[in-house]
């Protein structure tokens, strides 16, 4: 029986736990690269949404973002990463199907990072949210995408020229604890188990 009381407190205390809830937006666009103005350029659609609500419509929305280039690390013989920056405007604009702007914001950072000789690469950038009705939501918030079909492969030339490809990838805000569902069912379960074994014990002793 004692084993039975630690096996259910251990899970009671697992479950019990707060959960994270992450807002997450899902896009899948183009992307583009202007040599002349170093500006990067994505223009992509809303594919899915996590821990947001209500859910915004997808259907019609868009997702679009810009980021100056500012320089290039060909240091190592593998990788190229194209290092960028927040521009003179608004860099980030989400709006859904019905027309709300869901968020706006400016790069920080934003680095497009691939392995030499290939036409596909990673995105990574942290964004600070300036304004949407998700801006509390995603407050400092970091997009991570997939480039791929580049029309260049990835080397210390590749930002000389244009380029262009598509992109896939999600932008995450902060995460928020949330109070696990199951925790006040499991909390009354194991009143009743207290109550069960006191009962038994009290059993035993006007059986002795």
């Amino acid at each position: 029986m004692k084993n039975i009381i630690k096996g259910f407190g251990l899970v009671l205390a697992m479950v019990a736990s707060s959960a994270h809830a992450i807002p997450t937006l899902f896009f899948d666009g183009d992307i583009s690269f202007d040599a002349t103005s170093g500006l990067l350029s994505v223009t992509s659609v809303l594919t899915a949404t996590q821990d947001i609500a209500p859910a915004p419509e997808l259907l019609g929305s868009s997702l679009d973002f810009t980021a100056l280039f500012s320089s290039v690390d060909d240091s190592s013989s593998l990788f190229t990463a194209g290092i960028f920056g927040t521009t003179a405007g608004t860099d980030l604009t989400v709006i859904d199907g019905d027309s709300n702007t869901l968020l706006t914001g400016d790069f920080s950072s934003l680095v497009l990072k691939g392995r030499n000789g290939l036409d596909s690469g990673l995105v990574k950038g942290t964004l600070d949210a300036t304004g949407g009705s998700l801006q509390d939501e995603f407050g400092i918030g970091n997009l991570v995408a997939l480039q791929f079909n580049l029309t260049t492969s990835f080397s210390g030339e590749m930002f000389t020229g244009d380029f262009s490809g598509g992109i896939d990838g999600r932008i995450e805000g902060e995460a928020v604890d949330v109070p696990e569902p199951a925790t006040p069912a499991l909390l009354a379960l194991g009143m009743l188990l207290i109550g069960f074994v006191n009962r038994a014990g009290i059993k035993r002793q006007f059986d002795v």
